[in-house]
């Protein structure tokens, strides 16, 4: 095979897999870094202060988590956490507060609905 092939085989891969990689379908993104909310997104900055002082309040975050919201197939949102190591009893806590936060956007609809 001739270089040039090689490097347009190569940089098509590489469009794809980029192309692929950046797509994500969470309706809610919240980073912690040493015990506060840095960014956010699919929430109001009134919801993003009432997760900060929980934060503040509740947890001892040292190193960065990553908390991101996906619709759920039962019309809620499931929340994945991942970042610093962090035991499930924290991590059921955190949950069990977003859940509780009135303020998460409702999960896209569908093509069924």
């Amino acid at each position: 095979m001739e270089p040039l092939n090689i490097i347009a085989v190569v940089a098509l891969i590489g469009i794809v897999f980029w192309s692929i990689r950046g797509k994500s379908n969470a309706v809610v993104t919240l980073v912690f870094e040493r015990n506060e909310l840095t960014q956010w997104t699919g929430i109001s900055k009134k919801c993003a202060s009432e997760i900060d002082e929980f934060v503040k309040r509740d947890l001892e975050v040292s190193e960065r988590i990553v908390v991101r919201g996906f619709p759920s197939p039962n019309g809620g949102i499931r929340y994945e956490i991942r970042g610093a190591s962090l035991d499930p009893g924290t991590e059921q806590q955190i949950r069990n507060f977003l859940k509780q936060v009135v303020c998460h956007p409702a999960p896209p609809k569908t093509r069924c609905q």
